[in-house]
């Protein structure tokens, strides 16, 4: 199954726009914890990448998990 929205939430992470995000993710809670969580790995780099703490945590909450990595290697809660 394609996940379309996860390339806006990520959008919306790098620039922090938190009533967006869960906007989106009110309308897709269709997935369990387990398979939401892997999906909001690349918003999940972004928000952290660009200093977004408030939607850092919003992503925790949803079930995200803070130790992802992107393809250089970096982790999410090292930035």
């Amino acid at each position: 199954m394609e996940h379309y929205y996860i390339d806006d939430i990520a959008e919306y992470a790098a620039k922090g726009n938190l009533e967006s995000i869960r906007v989106l993710i009110n309308v897709h809670q269709e997935f369990n914890d387990e398979i939401f969580g892997e999906i909001l790995a690349r918003p999940m780099l972004a928000a952290s990448e660009n200093g977004h703490r408030n939607v850092v945590e919003y992503l925790m909450e949803c079930g995200s998990n803070l130790e992802v990595y992107d393809e250089n290697g970096v982790i999410a809660c090292d930035c």
